[in-house]
């Protein structure tokens, strides 16, 4: 295979050429397990096995003179007439997405391709291999398919022995075909719902494979020469990939044989040069490769690799209904905890404590309904349901009145608003699956994890383009503009086109959209134009966004341009009862369904959700408060200052009602909060001040201007008539009390690029925000004569929307 050379870099290429020179006169006999192709140095081979025939190759190589696109369809004509013979499905799918036409297998059959190996005669060509999802295997790449998907190795250099043909390593993450029609998809999935487990049947057909791959050092950038690979180029040492994110899909007619991987360099036990008769290779693999981050990592064990890739999969995903199926056919689901059956104390702490933290109070896989939350789950669905149905539609008269392709959800923090969207997404995914619903791609973007507002255009284009294509904010717009907008062809904006010439619906989820709020207003006003232009135009994908915020009135604050675009649905969240937080926590500790059989016993367990309800009704808080609790109590039991009964069931309720108090004492009377309680006229009016202006405009982190800081300081001490804020401090006097709040650790100042730990000129450049919640500082004041001015502007009734 030819060696793609860089122009001005003569030298770099002859020492490569050079090398591989070297390389394709080294000899490797598979008769011996300590010579395999994945050792840097080995014996002589003969130059035969060299891949200079063209015939071993024709399969996926096609003349010069082809153009790309006959290139491809010539290829996939060559591979339904003449690979199907050589490729079948011994059970039944385990899944079947209707509507995108899809079955998916645990496994697949093969006949491995014998006349490719470089030991042709070691097979006598009755083997089958059976390929299942997460095993390691090699496949057969050519040089300018690779280059025209523009790949991501920076290294031209393929592998070759123990093979004629060029080839990668990569790591099976899903097995599917295709199907021809929705009705051959139905009669399928019925067909795989009530056929007795252990059928053995011969499905043949055309296989496709999801393979995610693995990067050798060549491939890393600044690692090809580095001193690290002269260290790992020691004698009878194992070369090193590297796990990276990197998915692609690939024919299953591409499939040469296993990959060997192993965790150290040198392992003790002896290596098998074959498996069935085909070539073994032999590899290290402890590090992973971010191409995203640009990075390396170290990896867990080897049996969650199949987890480890399965988060980088567009079909195997977290929250996916393929993901769920696939966790009952393997009995391997990662879902809640169920912390009741640890036998031992220790572990029944652990598994409490994980369940506790706060990623879980939001964290919805199995698609279950949100407590408390069933009318707005409804309405959401609702609206997801007919944007999804009405995206080929062929008449839908009011979308310029009235945006049925926007939602706007709004409601205090920790609230269940994004869980309940993730929870209705999965519901529908499997609605998908089933047929009832039409295909959808969900992207989710937070805006608070943007380091710019615009790079929302880089961000989701990254996420919709087929390749992962990550450009700069400019060319991520345009494309996003002809994308979404524009009734362009689909060849101008790299995605391909659906087979049935229907138009693809995109589901935008846009959590945390007070972070996008520009001068302009420019980033959402696209975002909530482009469904309405681009049902218009008929663009070749129409956008349903969902925006989310932690205020009501955003819509009401923003340009009257943009309200007609993010249009009159609302679905409002108000804050968690104390009768909803504790369904939500015993939910989760399985409190209710094993009531006695916890850690916590049910009257501490009501203690913290009517203290939290009390005070904000945010169920993270409560989550916060139960957590702080358990880690407490362990940590007295270790320490002695509490005793375990010797009998088995002793840590059953072992948290009650005081350690929960003694947790909430320590959460509301820590330095700050001591701080605050003791701050004065104007150090009170600050902080609420900064506390309303983070409640009111929904910001969770960031902070305010001056500016912001003092008018709101001055309408609120106005409103309030009382002669202790009167008359308001004025921009030299807050300067002068930011810098002693900020060194106190009661204020944070921050640069607008985001540096931290400096106070600017004195303060005046800064960016102030608290470092402790809203209801954090309402309960600092309480006791304190400042508490009438807490009260009217943070008080329960302004934020908590129970009646």
């Amino acid at each position: 295979m030819p060696k793609k050379t860089k122009q001005g870099s003569g030298r770099k290429s002859t020492k490569e050429a050079s090398r591989k020179k070297s390389d394709n006169q080294t000899s490797v006999s598979t008769s011996s397990p300590s010579n395999t192709f994945g050792r840097k140095k080995g014996n002589k081979r003969s130059t035969s096995s060299t891949p200079s025939s063209p015939k071993r190759i024709r399969k996926i190589v096609q003349p010069e003179a082809k153009e790309t696109s006959e290139l491809d369809e010539e290829s996939d004509s060559e591979c339904s007439s003449t690979d199907e013979e050589c490729m079948w499905a011994s059970v039944q799918p385990f899944h079947v997405d209707v509507s995108a036409k899809k079955a998916f297998y645990m496994s697949m059959n093969v006949i491995p391709p014998s006349h490719l190996y470089a030991n042709e005669n070691a097979m006598t060509g009755d083997e089958e291999w059976q390929v299942n999802i997460g095993d390691t295997v090699a496949i057969q790449v050519d040089v300018r398919s690779i280059r025209r998907r523009q790949s991501k190795r920076i290294s031209s250099e393929l592998l070759n022995h123990p093979y004629n043909v060029c080839w990668w390593c990569a790591e099976v993450l899903a097995i599917y075909r295709d199907l021809d029609s929705t009705d051959e998809a139905k009669l399928l999935k019925n067909t795989s719902d009530d056929a007795v487990h252990g059928n053995i049947i011969k499905d043949y057909a055309h296989f496709y494979l999801e393979v995610r791959w693995l990067y050798r050092m060549e491939d890393i950038p600044g690692f090809a020469h580095s001193k690290a690979k002269t260290k790992a180029g020691s004698e009878d040492s194992l070369e090193e990939l590297f796990e990276t994110d990197d998915v692609e899909v690939f024919s299953a007619n591409t499939l040469l044989g296993p990959v060997s991987l192993h965790s150290e360099s040198r392992p003790l036990l002896p290596m098998a040069p074959s498996y069935q008769g085909m070539p073994l290779v032999h590899f290290l693999c402890h590090r992973f490769w971010t191409l995203h981050r640009k990075t390396l990592m170290p990896i867990g064990s080897a049996e969650t690799r199949i987890q480890r890739g399965m988060m980088y999969s567009k079909f195997l995903g977290r929250g996916f209904a393929i993901r769920a199926s696939f966790e009952e056919a393997t009995g391997n689901s990662d879902s809640s905890l169920v912390v009741n059956s640890a036998t031992d104390w220790k572990t029944q702490f652990h598994n409490t404590i994980a369940q506790l933290n706060l990623a879980e109070a939001s964290a919805v896989d199995s698609g279950t309904e949100v407590i408390g939350r069933e009318t707005q789950q409804a309405q959401i669905k609702s609206f997801l349901s007919s944007a999804v149905k009405g995206v080929n539609a062929k008449d839908l008269t009011d979308v310029r009145n009235s945006n049925v392709f926007a939602l706007f959800i709004g409601g205090p923090p920790g609230t269940g608003k994004t869980a309940s969207v993730n929870s209705i997404i999965y519901q529908l995914r499997k609605e998908q699956a089933a047929g009832i619903i039409p295909e959808f791609t969900f992207v989710s973007l937070n805006g608070m994890e943007m380091r710019h507002p615009f790079d929302t255009y880089v961000r989701l284009w990254e996420a919709v383009s087929p390749n992962k294509e990550k450009l700069n904010r400019p060319k991520a717009l345009a494309k996003l503009q002809l994308y979404f907008s524009d009734s362009t062809p689909l060849k101008k904006t790299s995605c391909k086109k659906r087979d049935d010439d229907t138009r693809r619906a995109v589901v935008l989820l846009v959590d945390e959209i007070d972070y996008l709020v520009t001068k302009k207003q420019t980033i959402l006003y696209n975002l909530f134009d482009w469904p309405m232009t681009g049902y218009e135009n008929k663009s070749d994908a129409q956008l349903i966004v969902i925006g989310i915020s932690n205020t009501l009135n955003l819509p009401e604050r923003l340009h009257v341009r943009l309200q007609s675009r993010i249009g009159k649905q609302r679905c409002i969240f108000n804050s968690y009862s104390s009768d909803d937080s504790l369904k939500i926590i015993q939910g989760k500790l399985g409190v209710s369904i094993n009531k006695g059989k916890s850690i916590f016993h049910h009257d501490a367990i009501r203690f913290a959700a009517i203290k939290i309800a009390s005070e904000s009704g945010d169920i993270r808080k409560v989550f916060q408060l139960c957590k702080s609790a358990a880690e407490n109590v362990f940590n007295q039991i270790i320490s002695g200052k509490k005793v375990l009964l010797p009998h088995s069931s002793s840590y059953r309720e072992t948290i009650g009602v005081g350690d929960i108090q003694a947790a909430a004492k320590e959460m509301f009377n820590s330095i700050l909060h001591l701080a605050v309680s003791h701050a004065t006229s104007y150090q009170a009016l600050l902080f609420v001040a900064l506390a309303a202006l983070h409640r009111n405009t929904g910001r969770e982190r960031g902070g305010f201007t001056l500016e912001e800081i003092v008018t709101k300081m001055e309408s609120m001490a106005n409103s309030l008539g009382s002669q202790k804020y009167i008359p308001c401090p004025q921009y030299h006097m807050l300067i002068g009390m930011l810098c002693p709040l900020g060194e106190a650790g009661i204020l944070k100042l921050s640069t607008p690029n985001g540096s931290q730990g400096s106070c600017g000129t004195n303060g005046a450049g800064s960016l102030v925000s608290l470092n402790i919640d809203a209801f954090e500082v309402l309960s600092s004041l309480k006791d304190t004569s400042h508490y009438p001015l807490a009260q009217k502007f943070l008080g329960q009734k302004l934020f908590s929307f129970n009646k």
